[in-house]
């Protein structure tokens, strides 16, 4: 039989299995309005937080080949949502950024997707939400910082 802790971890895991799935839900209907697949949204997410990448630290950071990454880009370039631009110092190395639309649409999205989470948690207490989001925003900061220790040793 499952301890407490056991049995809550569970329930916890189950819960943000529903809530990232609703996530995705919403963000799936979003980005079918902009043309943009899951693939390149993830993409185009990375570029906006790291800022200008390789195509190759790109292809690491999303665990694909270097010609899938380019096929992405090619297909977000010609969106007009990324752009290239070749390092003077090595010709072989390419680098991508999000384009003015690209960001515009970036915040388009995660707009979106507050809206609609606002709408459908409009019936729950705000007080028991803001304890919520601080015990999770308590729990994600623990975690990073045991992952940054964990990656130093």
């Amino acid at each position: 039989m499952p301890s407490r802790r056991e049995e809550l971890t569970g329930r916890l895991v189950d819960s943000l299995g529903v809530i990232m799935r609703m996530r995705g839900s919403i963000f799936h209907r979003a980005m079918g309005e902009f043309g943009v697949t899951g693939p390149q949204f993830f993409l185009m997410k990375m570029v906006g937080s790291h800022g200008e990448l390789s195509v190759t630290r790109a292809s690491g950071m999303m665990m694909i080949a270097a010609p899938t990454a380019s096929r992405m880009i090619d297909g977000l370039c010609a969106k007009g949502l990324l752009q290239r631009r070749k390092d003077p110092g090595n010709r072989r190395v390419t680098y991508v950024s999000l384009t003015e639309r690209g960001e515009e649409i970036m915040r388009r999205l995660w707009d979106m997707q507050r809206a609609e989470f606002g709408r459908l948690m409009s019936g729950v207490d705000e007080e028991r939400l803001a304890e919520l989001v601080g015990f999770l925003e308590e729990i994600a900061g623990s975690l990073s910082r045991r992952l940054e220790e964990e990656g130093k040793g």
